[in-house]
């Protein structure tokens, strides 16, 4: 009989739990995210395309590198320092 007792009042805490938490909270956290905009009104990307410098073979992130469109193809590098060495580069190719 107390077991009984002790499973009932296990199911009716835990049903006034869940009913707690789809009434009261729930609503609580979508009213508060619903004004949640990130900076720059766009929604943020969880993970950032990782792209490597053709000169010094560092990976760095797109949105944060210098692009170039070198003979028709983009390139992406960490600094100015090494774009200006690549276009040197290529530059003494095309003189060959």
């Amino acid at each position: 009989m107390i077991l009984i007792r002790t499973i009932i009042l296990i199911v009716f805490i835990y049903l006034c739990f869940k009913a707690v938490k789809d009434v009261i909270i729930r609503p609580l956290l979508s009213r508060y995210m619903a004004g949640y905009r990130p900076a720059g009104g766009t929604p943020a990307r969880a993970i950032d395309e990782m792209v490597q410098d053709p000169v010094c073979k560092v990976y760095i992130q797109k949105s944060t590198a210098l692009s170039k469109t070198i003979s028709g193809e983009v390139r992406y590098f960490c600094s100015s320092a090494c774009m200006m060495k690549f276009k040197e580069g290529a530059d003494r190719e095309q003189a060959c």
